[in-house]
């Protein structure tokens, strides 16, 4: 799939492509794409050039729409030569769903050129009857942790890797669990997603190590973070040894962004022989 191929459609001031008409179903209301997220909307986060929500459409259904606004001059220079940060999200999720990986599928594209500051819009699914993997571990004994919820969570990364992806921004609260159900897990949050290129490309330790940051951060055990390592690096039949050399840059980096602005100390890691 490439952008050349897909089919928009116009609406006024608003081009969308989509895959579920209910995503657009606010057309028929007569609103805007601002002024549906207003009405029938509930914002979740707000993030930089990002604000994320939930929105409850047609027969009870709610989709997950992330509106991207190129309203700051940094913003529009570094997305001016490449895709449209709202699709290329789009086609990043639908990759991610092909290959069999646990995320929202993807449901529409929408720009709403109105505005001065132009909008974008990417909806998707929403899975409202899950909570965060921090909000699940709160809850969860440790024996139960490891038994369950870790060994799932090694395989997805594991799947994810040698699919050829790596997440970019693997914390806790872009992954989502089932209460009830530890092995329905979905991966959110996907703008900083990318290809790994081999099995060689060291990138797949960006995702280990902010997955331990958050792991040390739930439990202050440097144990733990050596049993996901090692069960990581079983199922993705990888040196543990090797894959903690890879994972260090990215480590210090983030356990010293942390302790300056969350004033915790998070431990090197050691893999003992």
């Amino acid at each position: 799939m490439n952008k050349e191929t897909l089919t928009w459609r116009t609406f006024g001031n608003v081009k969308a492509y989509c895959l579920d008409d209910d995503a657009l179903f606010f057309l028929d209301l007569k609103l805007t794409p601002s002024e549906w997220l207003m009405q029938h909307g509930t914002r979740l986060k707000s993030d930089k050039n990002k604000i994320s929500f939930l929105v409850q459409g047609p027969d009870k259904r709610v989709f997950f729409v992330k509106q991207f606004r190129t309203n700051r001059i940094w913003h529009k220079l570094r997305y001016m030569a490449s895709t449209d940060q709202a699709f290329r999200l789009f086609k990043t999720s639908r990759a991610l769903s092909f290959a069999g990986l646990p995320v929202p599928f993807p449901l529409a594209v929408i720009i709403d050129f109105k505005t001065f500051k132009r909008s974008e819009y990417f909806i998707s699914e929403a899975f409202t009857d899950c909570v965060t993997l921090e909000d699940k571990i709160k809850k969860t004994d440790h024996k139960s942790i490891f038994k369950e919820i870790m060994p799932n969570m090694a395989n997805l990364l594991a799947d994810m890797h040698s699919s050829g992806f790596y997440h970019g921004d693997m914390k806790w609260n872009n992954i989502l669990i089932h209460p009830e159900d530890s092995y329905k897990i979905y991966l959110t949050d996907l703008d900083s997603v990318g290809y790994l290129k081999d099995k060689r490309d060291k990138r797949y330790a960006m995702d280990i190590s902010r997955f331990c940051i958050s792991l040390y951060e739930s439990l202050y055990n440097t144990d733990y973070v050596t049993r996901f390592i090692q069960i990581y690096s079983d199922v993705a039949q990888r040196d543990p040894q090797t894959v903690a050399e890879h994972m260090r840059p990215y480590h210090n980096k983030r356990a010293a962004k942390h302790k300056l602005t969350k004033q915790i100390d998070i431990p090197d890691i050691i893999i003992k022989t």
